[in-house]
């Protein structure tokens, strides 16, 4: 078995019992970076001198009988809004290119001292303000499934990294849905956890309302160990659960009941994920979990409402740059800052108080059900060059998303099989932090993936 195709849950007892080095494991990353960087553009800066004097160091220390967890010795990514000492971090952006920060981010503090290896900076939208990942001042990052179709964004380069297996795992930051967005499109799973969740600290902001830290993986399992090695929380040396992550009173420590979406209020779903959520009923039913369909379109005007929001707050934080050089911006952005500044303050108090219309209605679904169950997007990746399905993509791709950035409450895009052209279709699964252990939030993330008959395979490249 090649190393790149281990899993973290797969390699980190390996690494723990020395089967394996982190240093081979961190060469075999670089080499396969290497030669597919240049096809699918995932990394803006790949850190290849840091990251083996990383590996070099987690080996001397997992020698030594210094094991810190499951993450030591893994290769992961991080999206280029995520500050990093000594590294540029570019936001994608024009403004910021040469930008060395001084100080880790918080999240990236914490993954360090969990001993993991960090092989380099991905690609994004630019300033994480988008869902397509064409990037004009660092170029277009491509899916690994189809070079010639979107990864989706922001975190597009973290998504496509992950499925061409250049890193174990990979940060990606949530504002909209913009790591399940290209999880979906890229056929692997994305976690955006409560906003509580993770630190922001050090994380170049879109929106301080919406704005979460997300994470990238092959399984759901890997994601859930790299969430809470971001906490702080350690994983034992075969991912036995820490206590802080066993439940608290009152939590739901099974998942039985799940509301599907019914009459999604986007018309566009296409034929193929609305088969992919029929499959899944069926098979739940079969697996003797109870599942009703249910109503769900109040989420649009949260979707309309998290559009002022985004917008609002990304135009005030750039609002200096839109005056003194507002051509710094490409095309696809600027009008999106510009459409910000429009907004009246009466628009923008109104799209924060729906906030809590949306906590509402979303109660009355949670007291009866354990989980949500709905698409990740109503469609597979489109081609680059098709403008009416990229256009769509743009309009369309946050909207099943962005209503759970602005509650508390977690969401997970895990990939259920392909279409006919071979492109990966995402289901969304969602629940209220405060009902369900993480506990069983993953293992019902995992079975759903069983259920759909997935076999968690990624292109060959």
């Amino acid at each position: 078995m090649n190393l790149v195709d281990f899993t973290i849950a797969d390699a980190a007892p390996l690494l723990h019992e020395r089967k394996i080095s982190p240093v081979e494991l961190t060469r075999a990353y670089l080499e396969r970076i290497e030669r597919l960087n240049p096809l699918l553009n995932a990394y803006i800066t790949v850190t290849a001198e840091q990251a083996l004097d990383a590996a070099r160091q987690a080996e001397a220390e997992i020698m030594r009988g210094e094991y810190r967890g499951m993450l030591h010795g893994i290769p992961i990514a991080l999206k280029d809004n995520i500050e990093t000492a000594g590294i540029r971090t570019t936001v994608g952006s024009s403004y910021l290119r040469d930008y060395v920060p001084t100080e880790d981010a918080e999240v990236v503090k914490q993954l360090k001292s969990a001993g993991a290896i960090i092989l380099g900076k991905t690609n994004l939208h630019e300033w994480a303000f988008g869902v397509i990942n064409n990037n004009p001042w660092y170029g277009d990052t491509r899916n690994p499934w189809d070079t010639s179709r979107i990864t989706g964004g922001s975190s597009g380069g973290s998504a496509s990294a992950v499925a061409a297996k250049l890193c174990m795992a990979a940060l990606g930051t949530d504002t909209r849905g913009s790591v399940r967005v290209p999880a979906a499109l890229c056929g692997v799973v994305g976690y955006k956890p409560a906003k509580s969740r993770i630190s922001l600290l050090g994380v170049i902001p879109l929106s301080h309302t919406l704005d979460h830290v997300g994470v990238l993986a092959r399984t759901a399992g890997d994601a859930e160990m790299v969430v809470q090695m971001c906490v702080g929380n350690r994983f034992g040396e075969r991912g036995d659960v820490p206590e802080a992550n066993r439940g608290k009173s009152g939590q739901r420590d099974s998942i039985r009941r799940i509301a599907m979406a019914r009459d999604v209020f986007t018309s566009a779903v296409s034929e193929v994920v609305e088969s992919h959520m029929n499959h899944l009923h069926t098979r739940l039913i079969e697996l003797s979990f109870e599942v009703e369909y249910v109503d769900l379109s109040f989420l649009e005007e949260a979707w309309k409402a998290s559009r002022i929001i985004s917008s609002v707050e990304a135009a005030e934080y750039h609002a200096q740059r839109l005056a003194e050089n507002a051509d710094g911006f490409g095309a696809d952005v600027r009008p999106r800052l510009e459409e910000g500044m429009g907004y009246s303050a009466v628009q923008y108090v109104r799209a924060l108080r729906s906030m809590d219309l949306l906590e509402r209605s979303l109660q009355v679904v949670v007291d009866k059900y354990d989980a949500i169950l709905l698409p990740t997007l109503p469609m597979t990746a489109p081609r680059h060059d098709d403008a009416v399905a990229v256009a769509d993509a743009r309009k369309l791709c946050s909207a099943f998303n962005a209503p759970f950035n602005m509650v508390r409450y977690r969401a997970i895009s895990i990939p259920t099989g392909t279409d006919d052209q071979g492109l990966p279709v995402g289901i969304q699964l969602v629940t209220n932090e405060a009902h369900v252990t993480d506990l069983a939030f993953i293992a019902f993330a995992r079975q759903l993936q069983r259920a759909a008959g997935w076999d968690g395979r990624l292109p060959e490249l």
